[in-house]
């Protein structure tokens, strides 16, 4: 009988190790691919405090997401931007309060705004070959405290640097399957710094359809169809938000990064996941009313005004 599944994905063992963000930076370390400065800190039973010896403000988040999402504490973040050694002491305190158990990582502070982060998403197939690639220059991140982080609006490009350590990551790990890589452009040195993997394509996949290469035909040719499909690697400059555009450009300040955002919306090189030209009802159009009115009143809320952040 032909099974009913085809499942693309890595290894349990493999997954357990790159979706812990602080193995993520060690398999990272030994493939000599650039990573913010990462101390870990446990709270298993006795665990005690581990010196931190990083320049404050520092960035502290969980190691594993699956330890974390039950946990549940006044003031719980995603991402947390720490300001001084009491802030981490009080952030400690109040996880081991609500009975956390897992691994905290602390990390150096990467400057820069949203406008710094990239994405790069990519398949590998059965074959250990990286056939899709595509890279995304992220313009705003969601600031909400669930959503931090999250890419709002990106370019797409080409950057052969970024990808080639992407590819080294997979290929020497043995990867298989879809891979969402988020990485930093460091302003002091120019060096990409790698964050983490999520071993899916990430809820903003579409950026990779918008730009010419839709990731479904890569899995299905290789799972389903058993092709070897010869690798492709995005260079369609696509403009991917969810936003609307005048509220995009109120955080995009950097002049030459404006002007690149405004020439791809007079050329219409732009995509909306929710828009699409042969559903035109008005409840679609409501809706994408409705949603683009809720991301003004999310961004007035919890970013009011443009900073400098370095998750």
């Amino acid at each position: 009988r032909e099974p009913f599944y085809a499942v693309p994905f890595l290894s349990a063992e493999l997954l357990a190790r790159i979706s812990d963000k602080a193995t993520f930076a060690e398999i990272c370390a030994e493939l000599d691919i650039s990573v913010p400065r990462t101390l870990v800190q446990g709270f298993g039973a006795g665990e005690p405090d581990v010196p931190v010896d990083l320049e404050y403000p520092l960035i502290a988040k969980a190691a594993s997401s699956a330890d974390y999402q039950d946990v549940e504490f006044e003031g719980k973040k995603k991402v947390f931007e720490i300001s001084s050694p009491a802030e981490l002491a009080a952030l400690w305190r109040s996880l081991r309060e609500a009975g956390f158990a897992g691994r905290f990582v602390v990390q150096e502070l990467v400057p820069g705004d949203d406008t710094q982060m990239r994405s790069v998403t990519a398949y590998v197939d059965q074959r250990g070959v990286v056939t899709l690639s595509c890279c995304a220059h992220v313009l705003l991140e969601e600031h909400t405290p669930s959503g931090l982080g999250n890419p709002a609006a990106m370019i797409t490009y080409r950057d052969d640097a970024m990808l080639e350590q992407a590819h080294r990551f997979l290929t020497s790990t043995g990867y298989v399957g879809f891979a969402n890589f988020d990485v930093k452009v460091d302003p002091r040195t120019g060096a990409f710094r790698f964050f983490e993997v999520n071993p899916r394509i990430g809820r903003n996949n579409y950026y990779v359809t918008a730009a010419g290469a839709n990731p479904v035909r890569f899995v299905v040719e290789d799972r389903i169809e058993g092709h070897a499909v010869e690798p492709v690697v995005v260079d369609r400059e696509v403009l991917y938000s969810i936003l609307p555009h005048r509220l995009l450009l109120r955080y995009v300040r950097e002049p030459q990064l404006a002007a690149r955002v405004r020439r791809l919306i007079k050329a219409r090189a732009t995509a909306h996941p929710l828009r699409y030209e042969r559903d035109l009802s008005p409840r679609r159009r409501f809706y994408i009313l409705a949603a683009s009115v809720n991301q003004i009143r999310k961004f007035r809320r919890w970013y009011p005004e443009p900073t400098d952040t370095g998750f």
